[in-house]
């Protein structure tokens, strides 16, 4: 049916489900996309709660493709392009996802289902509306969708998909072999680290207290944010028993099995930490590596400190490392989720000016030959400007689209304005 057969109401109507449909896939994609690695381990939390473990690389292979996918559909159908395919296909992938929310609403396996990873944590309830909506504005568009055009003709629709895909390729890839382009967790870059762990350290210190205070002789525990008016006469203060500062970003341990978060993340100088969250994954051959990079942080002219931060439930997780990388530096270890939650990747860094987070870098994504030249800022050659990576990957992402939507409507024009020209010649 040509566009000028369609009201204009149910143009609008059609074009209102294609862009609420397909942004909600396009959100999904692009946020699990970036960051990959929080993917991975959400469905390795499934797999876990189910008891099906599977590979890493296949794992990973699986976290890409529905990324992808979701982001590429998405796409299709905001654009309105592949107005047959995309809706059939978007409505498979809705048989899927819908009977699998329902579960998770029932069942509660996991505390969220990872829908929008880090950027939005919405509860399995919820989740489960949002596909309900989902599917039956999909239905309605598997009736109306065919009604009008998109904004791309057929024959540059490859194009836009394949501009598409390259995007969504590199972000990901970026996101698994360096970090993620943008941080959805709750520390990113700029945030001062030391700062964050000692006010939650306060915080504890301060809920752990109890004062005891008298009147007409009845005695009363009190704490600090509800104590009583100066009719009442101050007794004691006790502390509650004492319990390790789980408020913290991140909970430090050292060999011993003392909390040592303050002391470890001074919030003075130079400080860059190796994050390990998993002793089955350690790349052996990095150790030369991180003994370059410590060398160079803790002598002239850096004049900084290293440290090392191992999961806690690998047992003898400080004597293996230090062994293995011959480490002179402290070692300390930590909940592996906390370390997760801090950097992604296999084996990472994350360096702190005066506590605060300059950047964040997988140890793989470092070339050896880096440390020969010394002579240079090596830790400003590190940072991998993750941000302004993903602005300039979007920006130009965003303009070849336009671009080629321009080419494509001047195309038309031109085809429209011969067309016409001969049929008034003839």
């Amino acid at each position: 049916m040509p566009d000028k057969q369609v009201s204009s109401k149910l143009k609008a109507a059609i074009w209102t489900a294609r862009v609420i449909a397909g942004s909600v896939f396009i959100l999904s994609g692009i946020t699990k996309a970036i960051d990959i690695w929080g993917f991975v381990f959400k469905i390795n939390d499934y797999l876990a709660v189910w008891h099906i473990p599977q590979p890493h690389a296949l794992v990973l292979i699986t976290a890409s493709a529905i990324s992808i996918a979701e982001f590429i559909l998405g796409m299709a159908m905001a654009t309105g392009s592949y107005k047959r395919t995309a809706p059939w296909m978007l409505m498979a992938v809705m048989a899927v996802m819908l009977p699998l929310t329902a579960y998770i609403a029932i069942a509660n396996p996991v505390a969220d289902c990872g829908c929008f990873g880090d950027f939005l944590i919405i509860s399995n309830t919820a989740t489960l509306l949002k596909n309900i909506a989902i599917t039956a504005l999909l239905a309605w568009l598997l009736v109306y969708n065919r009604r009008i055009s998109g904004l791309y003709h057929p024959l540059s629709q490859w194009l836009q998909t394949a501009i598409a895909v390259a995007y969504i390729i590199a972000t990901a890839a970026f996101g698994y072999h360096i970090q993620p382009l943008v941080d959805f967790r709750p520390f990113p870059e700029g945030t001062n680290l030391a700062k964050e762990i000692a006010e939650a350290q306060n915080n504890d210190n301060a809920d752990n207290l109890v004062f005891i205070y008298e009147k007409e002789g009845e005695s009363r525990q009190f704490g600090t944010d509800n104590l009583p008016d100066s009719t009442w006469t101050f007794v004691d203060r006790i502390e509650k028993q004492p319990r390790p500062a789980s408020g913290t970003p991140i909970t430090l341990f050292d060999p011993d099995g003392d909390d040592v978060t303050s002391e470890a993340v001074t919030g003075h100088g130079t400080q860059m930490l190796l994050l390990i969250p998993d002793m089955a994954h350690i790349d052996i051959a990095a150790t030369d590596l991180v003994a370059d990079l410590c060398n160079y942080v803790t002598k002239p002219p850096v004049n900084g400190s290293f440290a090392a931060i191992l999961p806690a439930d690998a047992p003898d997780a400080s004597e293996t490392w230090t062994d293995l990388a011959m480490a002179e530096y402290p070692v300390y270890t930590a909940d592996d989720t906390e370390i997760k939650q801090l950097a992604r990747g296999t084996m990472s860094l994350v360096l702190l000016a005066d506590g605060t987070i300059q950047w964040k870098r997988s140890v793989s994504s470092i070339s050896p030959d880096l440390m020969e030249n010394q002579d240079t800022d090596i830790l400003q050659q590190l940072d991998p400007q993750s941000r302004l990576t993903f602005i300039l990957l979007t920006s130009f992402f965003i303009l070849a689209e336009l671009l080629l939507l321009a080419l494509d409507k001047s195309s038309i024009t031109i085809h429209h304005f011969i067309v016409r020209k001969n049929k008034k010649n003839t």
